[in-house]
């Protein structure tokens, strides 16, 4: 039966002031998001680590009306039984990519949401933006 899986974010290179990583950790109309930094370097990253060792079959993303990555990549992460469970210990996998709409059609005022269907395994899920 599809579950929703809580994660905090484990890593993320850089975060606005206004809108940092840990705004990823809660859900819900009234949540701010999270945005890199002004003038910060790409691609970014953000690592989220899962509640517990799961098997992933779907993530869905919701994106922002006008601050609009072109492109995610995906990855899934896990740790060896006989490692501890730790960002330097976790190995990726890369999962693929998505394109986002510019979304100049709607004037930008709609947000995207894309469900990406998958098949993996792991604890950690690591987004290149």
């Amino acid at each position: 039966m599809p579950r929703k899986i809580h994660f905090q974010v484990a890593h993320s290179t850089s975060s606005d002031e206004q809108h940092p990583a840990s705004e990823l950790n809660h859900h819900g109309p009234l949540v701010n998001g999270w945005q890199s930094s002004r003038f910060s370097i790409y691609p970014q990253e953000i690592i989220l680590q899962l509640e517990n060792y799961v098997r992933l079959r779907r993530i869905q993303l919701l994106s922002h009306q006008h601050l609009i990555a072109s492109k995610i990549e995906f990855f899934m992460g896990d740790c060896t039984s006989d490692e501890s469970v730790t960002l330097e210990n976790a190995r990726y996998t890369r999962l693929g990519y998505i394109e986002l709409s510019s979304n100049e059609r709607t004037g930008f005022k709609a947000r995207e949401l894309k469900s990406i269907h998958i098949d993996a395994e792991g604890i950690f899920i690591k987004l290149v933006i």
